[in-house]
């Protein structure tokens, strides 16, 4: 594994295992049976890569460990599409979205990566993966495939997104300005500005999803600590059950506006059947270090409560593609374990600034006898 000069390989404490490493190779060295949830947020889309032009018609679950590997590497160099893309902030990225995607090469991608997580998950343990709007089925379809169980599809919603949509009316008036064709004229043109191609993005649907149980679901949580969602953490206002929607400020605003636009009083607001998270300027702005940033940073208060809704008390949280590390953040000021993934070593500084920040609005620490119990149970995934 390759770090960045004055980082730890892997970078570690006593509740915290983050590497530079690739998430699928990362993977195959955690025990089987080992972790009690996986709350992640992976790319998107992908390109189709250029060293397979087709995709085998074995399952996953068919293949060799090394031939699972083996076919990783196909994928190894494939550009990942959409806000994840190197070069996100480009106009034409934002134009063309997921045009390049291939939709059964990232279900493939998929299933590879989530054949393993669910090996090292416990058995009943829980799945919480974000997906695009365009690509999540895939993603939903891929868990299916390899053997988790779908339970939900959660969606965080959000009012800040931006419309990467076509100017109809003007790539229009460019074409006829500029070809050759002849155009029937003879029927009444249609004016086509006002149209576009996509809407403005306002939600990202999430996978909830669960590995087979170990028999019934209180045989499952007696034995393994996992198979149900921790209801009583996560109620809402007043004790009202959790909703499968996620509410940032502006959408809760919107939902309570009457047709006047006042809002109403607090106890009688839509909103507060919702839970509300939103990556504030702060927030972002502590993880940007030498003008390094994430393009995709979920907000630490939605990542907590997904956390603490799959995770048993103290335990062990594992995302394979931890970008900034909000995971990581939001695991530590849990009281969760937390192992993390992430290939791109420029991140790691955001990573470790997400660790030391969460390590101090964390609990206490604990005696050092007892953390040294604490990292022995951690690092024997590996």
């Amino acid at each position: 594994m390759s770090t960045l000069p004055g980082l730890p390989d892997p970078m570690r404490n006593q509740r915290v295992d983050a590497r530079v490493s690739d998430a699928h190779a990362a993977l195959l060295a955690v025990r089987s049976g080992t972790v009690d949830a996986i709350v992640t947020d992976p790319p998107y889309a992908i390109r189709r890569p250029t060293a397979a032009s087709r995709i085998s018609a074995t399952p996953v679950s068919d293949l060799s460990t090394d031939q699972r590997a083996s076919e990783w590497l196909t994928y190894a160099a494939a550009e990942m599409l959409g806000q994840q893309s190197a070069n996100w902030r480009a106009k034409a990225t934002h134009s063309r979205g997921y045009a390049d995607n291939d939709p059964a090469h990232f279900q493939r991608w998929c299933e590879l990566w989530l054949s393993e997580c669910l090996r090292v998950l416990k058995p009943g343990g829980h799945l919480i993966a974000f997906g695009g709007t365009r690509t999540w089925h895939r993603l939903a379809t891929a868990a299916e495939v390899v053997g988790f169980e779908v339970r939900d599809s959660l969606a965080w919603m959000y009012g800040t997104g931006y419309p990467k949509s076509l100017d109809v009316g003007s790539a229009v008036e460019r074409l006829l300005a500029s070809s050759t064709r002849p155009w029937d004229v003879s029927e009444p043109a249609v004016d086509w500005r006002g149209w576009g191609t996509t809407l403005k993005p306002a939600f990202e649907p999430v996978v909830l999803a669960r590995a087979p149980l170990d028999g019934t679901v209180a045989n499952t949580v007696l034995g393994h600590r996992t198979g149900a969602l921790n209801i009583d953490r996560i109620r809402l206002e007043g004790g009202r059950w959790p909703t499968n929607v996620f509410l940032d400020e502006d959408q809760a605003r919107v939902l309570d506006a009457s047709d006047d636009g006042t809002v109403g009083a607090e106890d009688s607001r839509p909103s507060r059947f919702f839970w509300h998270a939103k990556p504030g300027r702060l927030e972002r702005e502590r993880v940007t270090i030498n003008g390094i940033t994430h393009p995709t940073v979920k907000p630490v208060a939605l990542m907590r409560e997904l956390i603490r809704m799959v995770t048993p008390p103290d335990g062990t949280v594992l995302d394979p593609f931890a970008g900034s590390g909000t995971t990581v953040e939001a695991a530590i000021i849990e009281g969760m374990r937390c192992v993390a993934f992430e290939r791109e070593a420029s991140y790691m500084p955001l990573i470790q600034a997400r660790i030391n920040y969460a390590t101090r609005a964390a609990a206490p620490p604990v005696d050092q006898t007892q953390a040294e119990g604490q990292a022995e149970t951690q690092y024997a995934l590996f």
